[in-house]
């Protein structure tokens, strides 16, 4: 069916008034509409870092540190990764005052949500997940309370069934490819069984006491770790911590990086008969030394074309 002429005029209507920004500062704006934190942009400077540093300078042709004007360009780089060191510093104080928060108003919650987190695991890999779980204070109660439920099967029906001597044999970390027998029974190392283990019911109350046990020494440790993080002082600041030190250690390289550059650097200008220009350069300076400076779209056209040219002979030169 044809669309009518109404509704093509509505729609025109409605593109008229979503065109985005118009003015310069709005354009400004929306170029870090998709900006989070800026600490590993290559190009794009937050508001912040403009109004601090000034507008990035075009990088360096060929390597860095090979002339005078890289020293400008490396200069500013260092100071915009000694400011983005120093927010990631900042972001890292926050997300310490934020488990501190939590860790004084839901501390048994979220660890509870951990163990649950792990847990989910436990019919793919059941030896670690279960070793992982029996080592605090809320992975011993997950692991308590669903003992508790098969044993109130066996005492109820007398057996368990499929279902619940696989969570079992989880429960106790036996690979889904070592389950022969039954769950408890013991053997030797000739694969002799020596003892066919408790009833069901017996096994899983006494699990539920020796985890019961085993949650009693891990009460200090838990308390420690709650003191630590209400003080600021958490070793684990989840996700989120763990890509803030990957991007600040990324950080760290680079400026080690810029600043073995500028110490190549020459601190002053050589004359102009003692600058080392490569042959197609002077050229093309000899060509544009009269022109009118060119555009900052020339510019970048130029770039571009060199990066092309430069990918061209690369691969003429792989293909030799």
């Amino acid at each position: 069916m044809p669309t009518s002429e109404a509704k093509i005029a509505a729609n025109r209507r409605n593109a008229l008034k979503s065109t985005g920004p118009k003015t310069p500062e709005g354009k400004e704006r929306s170029k870090a509409n998709a900006l989070k934190h800026g600490l590993t942009a290559k190009v794009l400077r937050t508001p912040e870092e403009v109004e601090i540093l000034g507008e990035p300078a075009d990088p360096p042709p060929g390597k860095l540190g090979t002339s005078f004007f890289d020293r400008a360009w490396l200069e500013g780089e260092i100071g915009l990764l000694a400011l983005r060191i120093a927010r990631a510093g900042l972001m890292e104080n926050r997300l310490r005052e934020r488990a501190a928060l939590r860790a004084t108003l839901c501390w048994d919650e979220d660890r509870k949500s951990e163990a649950e987190s792990i847990g989910e695991a436990i019919r793919r890999k059941p030896a670690s997940v279960a070793s992982k779980l029996e080592a605090s204070v809320q992975g011993c109660t997950w692991l308590i309370e669903r003992w508790a439920i098969l044993a109130r099967i066996a005492e109820r029906d007398g057996d368990w069934g499929d279902p619940e001597r696989a969570l079992a044999f989880d429960l106790l970390g036996v690979p889904v490819e070592l389950r022969a027998g039954r769950p408890g029974e013991i053997i030797d190392v000739d694969g002799t069984v020596l003892d066919p283990g408790p009833a069901f019911v017996e096994l899983a109350r006494a699990q539920s006491a020796r985890l019961m046990e085993v949650q009693k020494t891990l009460f200090p440790i838990d308390d420690f770790d709650r003191q630590s993080a209400e003080a600021g002082l958490a070793e684990d600041l989840g996700a989120a911590g763990a890509r803030l030190r990957k991007y600040e250690n990324a950080l760290q390289r680079r400026l080690a990086l810029y600043l073995e550059k500028l110490a190549e650097c020459p601190a002053e200008l050589a004359p102009p008969d003692e600058r080392p220009i490569a042959p197609e350069l002077r050229k093309k300076l000899d060509r544009t030394a009269e022109a009118p400076e060119p555009s900052r779209r020339e510019l970048r056209a130029d770039r571009v074309e060199r990066r092309r040219e430069a990918a061209a002979r690369k691969l003429e030169r792989s293909l030799r």
